[in-house]
């Protein structure tokens, strides 16, 4: 709560860009961390690891669609999630796919090279 009747703005911040699969790895951490079926569980884990993130592997648009509906809906349900869950850090689990994924990317260039 702020004590103010009004604020202005001085400067904006731009919002970072966050590359696709760095929001897709975010929202399967998401999901995993709510319970999911054994076979979700098995795909998100080698989607994860980068072993294997093949359309094959489980349908990825489907997967990858319902794992991006997960984290809409945790956005939209922040303040209940932190209520009940207070476990959960959305923020760290960011970070989490953030790195994960800028990982992933230098070890296939590495590997290209």
């Amino acid at each position: 709560m702020v004590g103010c009747v009004s604020l202005s703005t001085l400067h904006e911040v731009p919002l970072p860009e966050v590359a696709l699969a760095a929001r897709v790895h975010f929202a399967i951490l998401c999901a995993l961390r709510c319970g999911q079926p054994p076979e979700f569980e098995c795909w998100a884990r080698n989607w994860i690891s980068g072993k294997d993130r093949s359309a094959a592997a489980y349908t990825t648009v489907r997967a990858a669609a319902a794992a991006y509906a997960t984290v809409r809906a945790a956005a939209a349900a922040y303040a209940t999630v932190r209520a009940i869950r207070s476990d959960i850090d959305l923020v760290a689990l960011l970070d989490e796919a953030i790195d994960a994924e800028d990982g992933l990317r230098a070890k296939v260039w590495e590997q290209t090279k």
